[in-house]
């Protein structure tokens, strides 16, 4: 008995997903947030300049950012962030982007604006800044505003049952012997 609850705490250590906050890199606070909006001087970037500002025009505690596209912090945010197109305005909040504005890209980008807003984040762009890595900003950033990740209780829910079915077949087998 003792070998089959060892069994079934290793498994359950390996399958069943770690839950944690991210963490705030420096320079960012809780629920302050910054939207970065890379631009030029086209119609489109000024109609998401002026949306953004009208939606957030009662929350201080973000801003909009308008950077400069002809600068190194342009490429090096397309190069660590793996954007390929060069489609402008291009918004970025933490570590999710947009390119491009439209009716389907305001609604996410206001989403993505709540979901970052009560959260703890990584903030993409000071991470470059400071040349941390990237990849460590990323992580932080996971479950945030990613449309392909599963809710965690989901996850959980699935892993427990899988554990429990291992543990059934592990005690079955130990009986026959």
């Amino acid at each position: 008995m003792k070998k089959i609850s060892l069994y079934l705490m290793i498994i359950s250590l390996i399958f069943v997903p770690k839950v944690s906050k991210a963490v705030v890199t420096s320079g960012s606070d809780f629920n302050n947030l910054t939207v970065y909006l890379f631009c030029d001087d086209s119609d489109e970037c000024k109609s998401e300049y002026d949306d953004l500002e009208e939606y957030l025009k009662d929350q201080s505690e973000i801003k909009v950012s308008l950077m400069d596209t002809s600068n190194e912090l342009y490429n090096t945010v397309k190069d660590e962030l793996n954007i390929k197109k060069n489609t402008l305005p291009l918004t970025i909040i933490g570590t999710t982007y947009f390119y491009g504005y439209n009716d389907k890209n305001k609604d996410k980008i206001k989403e993505a604006i709540e979901k970052y807003h009560d959260s703890k984040y990584c903030d993409a762009i000071m991470y470059i800044q400071n040349k941390q890595d990237m990849k460590d900003c990323l992580n932080q950033n996971k479950g945030i505003y990613d449309n392909e990740t599963l809710p965690w209780g989901i996850i959980i829910g699935v892993s427990l049952v899988f554990v429990v079915a291992l543990g059934g077949v592990i005690i079955y087998f130990n009986k026959k012997n």
